[in-house]
């Protein structure tokens, strides 16, 4: 019959591989969650100063990126969150979203695309260039226009996942 020591050292092995496998490519690092909130800085800075936007506007991080589900590479999922006050309809929200791509060019934010803003959800995608010199990079992000339930959805597997 099997089970023996050579089994255990096998599950060993297998256990201290796969470890070692999300250590590498699915551990974020604190680097990288400080990588995620300066982007989302920065692109909540831009959309505070275009003007194009309610005040009180946010730019909340979901998805992977903030439920703990994400590789360090993963994209950024970003939502614009409008105060319900506000009263601002679909189509106004694209428009803005539409000047908000001209200002991210201007702010340096490189691959801009809009195509996306005719979906149900409208999007930008975008990214944005993070750190200097040798280790600068770029961060892909999409950001979407009031997608609430995206944003209930990621704290709820979040909470799932740390239980």
């Amino acid at each position: 019959g099997g089970g023996g020591a050579g089994g255990t050292n096998l599950f060993d092995d297998l256990t201290s591989s796969m470890r070692r496998l999300h250590e590498e490519e699915y551990a974020v690092s604190d680097a990288v969650v400080r990588r995620r909130e300066d982007v989302r800085r920065a692109i909540e800075g831009v959309v505070t100063a275009s003007g194009d936007f309610p005040g009180g506007t946010k730019v909340a991080v979901f998805g992977s990126s903030a439920n703990g589900f994400g590789s360090p590479s993963a994209d950024l999922d970003l939502c614009l969150q409008i105060p319900a006050s506000a009263g601002l309809t679909r189509e106004d929200g694209v428009e803005a979203m539409t000047r908000l791509a001209d200002k991210f060019e201007r702010a340096g934010m490189t691959g801009v695309d809009t195509a996306r803003l005719t979906a149900r959800i409208p999007i930008v995608k975008f990214n944005v260039p993070h750190g200097d010199g040798d280790g600068r990079l770029l961060v892909e992000c999409d950001l979407s226009l009031q997608n609430p339930l995206a944003v209930l959805n990621t704290a709820l597997l979040r909470a799932y996942s740390s239980m």
